[in-house]
């Protein structure tokens, strides 16, 4: 279970409505839902990082079979 924060040691964030709406579609738990974002967004920021690698690798085979 990550760590948890303590409500006081956090200063207060304000966020437009339709955002925590979209949010809350996510989980009703909106610190939840941000950490989950998070979460996915360092997931797929790796699978780039990955897929770059991978392409690089991809053609650099492709210019030595030339």
């Amino acid at each position: 279970m990550p760590q948890m924060i303590d409500d006081q040691e956090m200063e207060n964030v304000e966020i437009p409505v339709w955002v925590a709406a979209r949010l809350r579609q996510e989980n009703p738990n909106v610190a939840k839902a941000i950490a989950d974002l998070v979460i996915w967004a360092d997931k797929a920021k790796m699978w780039m990082y990955q897929a770059d690698a991978d392409f690089e690798k991809i053609v650099g085979q492709l210019e030595r079979e030339k």
